[in-house]
């Protein structure tokens, strides 16, 4: 009887826990957005109306981009853009803020491929994500032949960038989302198809609009 209970409740965690995870979440992004303009927003009679400051947001995220598209109007936020790269402090942060975010909703991807790193003197791999594969002479003469590879954390939103040789990183063929919920959950998640690695070099022409180093 206990184990059939035990049983039971497992199956409900399993169940429920995810969902009411996503809930939370989504619900506390709608509070979030919702709040940043609609704190203010009341009806005549004084009565708050969900989600109007959210659409309000929308609206004049909207609004901003067609101005930052506009060949007049782009001059202005092209002025600004300088003007906070060139305030000390103030330049790092948005610096890092708009790389950020041109790399999740913009042209430019953050994390390129899945990949695998061999660690020196051992069978041991890493699983990571290709972050930049061009302008690598920064870190050295050798820089051309080195790759920049994000190492996230399982179980948290943390990692370290690893300049790795090119020789030791392997591509997966496997979708970035796919990789993430796999190396995010410490390799439990089960949906995830990796198929043979292959090796680096092979995959360069495949970062379509991405200059890359020259293979030899």
């Amino acid at each position: 009887m206990m184990k059939t209970l035990r049983n039971y409740f497992m199956s409900g965690v399993i169940t429920i826990v995810p969902i009411g995870i996503v809930i939370w979440v989504v619900v506390q992004l709608f509070n979030f957005f919702d709040n940043l303009l609609g704190a203010e927003l009341t009806t005549v009679d004084h009565h708050y109306i969900p989600g109007l400051g959210l659409l309000l947001t929308v609206i004049l995220i909207t609004f901003a981009g067609a101005l930052a598209s506009h060949w007049a109007s782009r001059r202005l936020f092209a002025y600004v853009d300088g003007l906070l790269k060139k305030v000390p402090i103030i330049k790092s942060i948005y610096g890092i803020v708009k790389d950020t975010v041109e790399s999740f909703v913009g042209n430019r991807h953050g994390f390129q491929k899945v990949v695998l790193i061999t660690l020196p003197d051992s069978g041991i791999e890493l699983v990571g994500f290709l972050t930049r594969s061009e302008d690598m002479e920064i870190f050295g003469s050798e820089g051309g032949d080195k790759l920049a590879v994000f190492v996230p954390l399982s179980f948290q939103m943390s990692g370290f960038t690893m300049i790795v040789p090119k020789e030791r990183v392997k591509i997966l063929d496997m979708p970035v989302e796919e990789g993430i919920k796999y190396t995010f959950s410490a390799g439990l998640s089960r949906d995830n198809k990796v198929q043979q690695p292959t090796d680096a070099r092979i995959f360069f022409n495949l970062f379509g609009g991405r200059r890359s180093p020259p293979v030899d």
